[in-house]
């Protein structure tokens, strides 16, 4: 009653295949790039109104709760469609509040990622004005699969009125004043209200702001969490820098990142006076101090903070090489993907359930102790397959069930997790699939719930694709040969002759079969004998139980009777019906 190995291997890694909605085609990354964005001195930001920006808090909040109607008729009137986006390159749509250009006030583009695995938010505040950092951030953005992506609507420099808020610079000229088109130090625009809806609705997002530094300015990455605060414990920043650093040593040459948040770090670029870090960190006051206290970088503009490891706000200044800008001097491979690494190190996917089926229906049903399930989602691992007797962790995600580690068979590294659910499940009527990243850093890496029905047996064949149009249950006879239609690869099952069906979801066998190990060649029988009819006749199964060597699969031993009708005919197992072929 040994299954060839290698048709096993192929039962588990069946996929099912689920229909995608199309609409608007692009990469993203190309169709964001492609969005203009007026320079300095074109007076292009228009300051939207009290009302204009309550409304628009409520079409943010719609867009990030995957209320897309709402959000369009929304943002309609302030002069933004919601553009659904569907990049077929990476198997998913993005929804993009973008201003219609013959009525734009500079106000920007905000994108929402609902397949999400990271909960980061990039912004982008100096889009222009800062080389490099809207199509890095975009490649951030789409790379490490993020939730959301702000972009600023105009250059930094874009307008002469100078912001009231904190702070002076001197890159819009000698005055030393911020501008009001500078929507990481002005609070009258879309940009600052976007990103608070965002950490409101958005449970746990951490907000990464891409900037760029001057080219002589020591270390190349210089990483704040909007403080100069030494914290005790661990630090995202300090995390991150060590990452940069791990990749520019591997690439050579001399570049370093460096924090705002370590002993001896810097006390410049380290975005104290930055709003959207204010509202991160717990300001009470954004724009100005009301009740300023001294900190590493200031003795007049240190508002007072609550920041906490992991950091809600990240502010990230780069050298040109990491903005891949031509003429720096910096290895060839430092470029985007630096950034992109370095982040996926430190922040690794959460995973996102969006189904749990029987492992042979592919239906969402009660799952059995000891049976194949099939977990769909985003951000699950990468690919992998494990041996017969399978592994705790594979492509980088492990799975609970019902609170014990499931063993799994197969990642297809596009979504797909094939596992078992463990004995110790029986007795339950519903409890919790949670699918977790392996993360190899101390960052809680989060982990994805999805409730489910628990069942002593709900059994189902496997399923073979004949062709688009026709599939049939996987049944073979003593030799293991398949049985179908008349056609090259099938047999018919010969009357009186016994044949296999090939299942999961028998439930519990006896003797009990633990986790951690294989079915007995000496047989595990399952404790639930289940009804078999074929032609319309009941049949008592000669073996129902784990297929000897495997886990999960079981096979169920029938004989078929001699006054059979010949041609396809009814196979009922428990309720589930089937065809069967005849000689």
């Amino acid at each position: 009653m040994r299954f060839g190995y290698h048709f096993v291997l192929a039962l588990l890694s069946l996929t099912c295949v689920r229909a995608a909605s199309v609409s608007q085609t692009a990469d993203i990354r190309t169709y964001l790039n492609a969005i203009s964005i007026p320079g300095a001195n074109s007076e292009a930001f228009v300051p939207p109104g009290d009302s204009d920006i309550a409304t628009w808090r409520r079409a943010v909040d719609a867009l990030v709760t995957a209320q897309y109607a709402q959000a369009a008729a929304l943002a309609d009137p302030l002069g933004y469609d919601v553009v659904k986006v569907t990049d077929t390159g990476r198997a998913k749509s993005y929804y993009v509040l973008r201003e219609r250009s013959a009525t734009s006030r500079g106000l920007g583009t905000y994108v929402y990622n609902p397949n999400a695995c990271r909960m980061i938010s990039l912004h982008v505040p100096h889009a222009s004005a800062d080389a490099n950092t809207k199509p890095e951030a975009i490649a951030l953005f789409a790379e490490l699969n993020a939730v959301t992506l702000l972009i600023a609507g105009t250059h930094r420099c874009a307008n002469a009125s100078g912001s009231a808020c904190d702070g002076t610079t001197t890159a819009c000229g000698a005055s030393g004043k911020f501008r009001i088109s500078d929507v990481a130090h002005y609070t009258q625009n879309f940009f600052e209200p976007a990103h608070e809806e965002v950490i409101k609705n958005v449970p746990g997002v951490i907000s990464v702001a891409i900037h760029g530094e001057g080219a002589s300015r020591s270390p190349d990455v210089l990483i704040s969490n909007g403080t100069c605060t030494t914290p005790t414990g661990q630090s995202l920043p300090a995390l991150l820098a060590a990452q940069f650093n791990r990749i520019f040593a591997d690439a050579g040459g001399s570049l370093k990142a460096g924090t705002c948040n370590s002993p001896g770090g810097s006390t410049e670029l380290c975005a104290e006076v930055d709003v959207q870090g204010r509202y991160a960190n717990g300001s009470a006051s954004l724009c100005n101090c009301q009740s300023p206290a001294a900190s590493a970088c200031s003795t007049t503009l240190g508002c007072v903070r609550a920041v906490s490891f992991p950091e809600k706000f990240i502010h990230v200044e780069q050298d040109c090489a990491v903005r891949q800008l031509s003429g720096c001097d910096a290895p060839a491979s430092i470029g985007y993907q630096t950034a992109i690494d370095a982040f996926a190190a430190v922040f690794p996917c959460v995973p996102k359930i969006n189904a749990v089926v029987q492992g042979a229906s592919f239906r969402v049903e009660p799952l059995a102790p000891g049976s194949f399930f099939s977990i769909f989602g985003d951000g699950m691992g990468t690919t992998g397959q494990s041996g017969a007797t399978a592994a705790f962790s594979l492509g980088g995600v492990k799975v609970q069930t019902c609170g014990t580690p499931s063993r799994l068979f197969y990642n297809s590294g596009a979504g797909q997790l094939n596992g078992v659910v463990p004995v110790s499940a029986a007795g339950k009527t519903q409890c919790d699939v949670v699918v977790s990243a392996d993360g190899g850093f101390p960052l809680p890496s989060g982990s994805s719930a999805y409730p489910v029905q628990i069942a002593a047996q709900n059994i189902a064949l496997f399923p073979y694709a004949v062709s688009s149009t026709l599939t049939v249950p996987i049944i073979t006879n003593a030799a293991y040969q398949l049985i179908g239609p008349d056609g090259p690869g099938f047999v018919r099952a010969k009357k009186n002759s016994v044949i296999i069906l090939w299942a999961t979801g028998l439930g519990l066998t006896s003797p009990l079969v633990p986790d951690a190990q294989v079915a007995p060649a000496t047989l595990a029988p399952a404790v639930i004998t289940p009804s078999i009819k074929i032609g319309g006749a009941t049949v008592t199964p000669a073996y129902s139980g784990l297929a000897p060597g495997f886990i999960g699969l079981y096979q169920i031993n029938v004989q078929v009777p001699a006054d059979v009708a010949s041609g396809k005919v009814p196979l009922a197992v428990n309720t589930a019906q089937y065809d069967l072929w005849v000689e």
